[in-house]
C-alpha cells in the first residue's frame, strides 16, 4: 500500500462570511503528482496555504503530512507561490540559497547543488545579478529554484510556471519532472493551464466554483518519462486534455 505524504479529511476554510473551500478530503501518495483545477477563486491558492501550515482550516478538518497534524510550516514541505520574493540587495545565487542557508544545510550540500540548478534554471549567466535586473520570469525560476535545492519531501506550486515563455515553461516542466522522480518527491500543483496539467499529473483534482470541492478526480494515464513534444502526439493525452476542457467548459 503506498504511503500517504498528505492527507486531506473534511477541510474547509471561511474567510468572514465568505466560504473559500468546503469539506475537501484526498490524498497524495508518496512520489506523486496531483495537478488542482477550477475556476477563479475556487480556493486553490487557499488549499496550498493551508497545506502549508500558514493558516489554520476550520474546526472539523484534519490535515496531515507523513502522518503529523499540520500546525505550521514543516521543514518537510517546500512551497512556490504566483508571486516571488527575492531580497533586492541579494544577488541570484545568494537568492538561490537563502532557505538552504537559513535552514542549516551545510555549505558542501549546498555547493555541490547550485551550480547544476542555476544550469536547469538557465540562470548560469545571470548567477551575479541582482532582482531588479532580471526579468519577471527569471525571478520566478529563482523562487522556483529556493524551494527545489532543498529537496522538500514534499513541494506545492501555486501557479510558478505562469509568467514564463512556453519554451522556458516546457523546458522547467521536464526538469521538474525528473527531479521530483529522482528524489520521490510528492507534489501538488495548482494550474490554470490543462495543458500542463495533463502532460505533469498523475492525477488532476477539478475543485467546483466557490466553496471549492473536489468534484472529479480524473487519472492521466500516460509513460513516464514525458517528453513534451513526444506525450503531446499520444491519442490518450488528447483524450485527456479533452475531458479536462469538457468539464473545465472550454471545449
Amino acid at each position: 500500500m503506498a504511503e500517504s505524504a498528505i492527507v486531506l479529511q473534511n477541510v474547509s476554510k471561511s474567510f468572514g462570511d465568505v466560504n473559500a473551500l468546503e469539506s475537501v478530503s484526498f490524498d497524495l501518495n508518496r512520489g506523486e503528482f496531483i495537478a488542482l483545477l477550477g475556476p477563479s477563486g475556487c480556493g486553490k491558492s487557499t488549499l496550498i496555504r493551508l497545506i502549508a501550515g500558514l493558516y489554520p482550516s476550520d474546526p472539523g478538518g484534519e490535515i496531515a503530512v507523513f502522518g503529523e497534524p499540520v500546525t505550521r510550516p514543516s521543514r518537510r514541505v517546500g512551497v512556490v507561490f504566483q508571486t516571488y520574493n527575492l531580497l533586492p540587495w541579494l544577488n541570484v545565487t545568494s537568492n538561490l540559497r537563502l532557505a538552504a542557508d537559513t535552514r542549516g544545510m551545510s555549505k558542501e550540500t549546498i555547493a555541490e547543488r547550485l551550480p547544476p540548478m542555476l544550469e536547469m534554471l538557465g540562470l548560469e549567466q545571470f548567477s551575479e545579478r541582482y532582482p531588479h535586473e532580471l526579468s519577471g520570469g527569471m525571478r520566478q525560476r529563482v523562487a522556483l529554484g529556493q524551494a527545489l535545492l532543498m529537496r522538500p519531501d514534499v513541494l506545492l506550486l501555486d501557479e510558478p510556471f505562469g509568467s514564463l515563455d512556453a519554451l522556458t515553461r516546457d523546458q522547467l516542466n521536464v526538469e521538474l519532472l525528473r527531479l521530483c522522480q529522482a528524489h520521490d518527491q510528492s507534489v501538488l500543483l495548482v494550474t490554470h493551464s490543462i495543458d500542463e496539467a495533463v502532460l505533469l499529473a498523475d492525477r488532476v483534482l477539478m475543485l467546483s466554483k466557490r466553496p471549492g470541492r473536489i468534484v472529479e478526480d480524473i487519472p492521466i494515464n500516460l509513460p513516464r518519462p514525458r517528453d513534451p513534444r513526444e506525450t503531446r502526439l499520444l491519442p490518450a493525452y488528447a483524450s485527456s486534455v479533452n475531458q479536462l476542457g469538457e468539464l473545465m467548459g472550454v471545449v
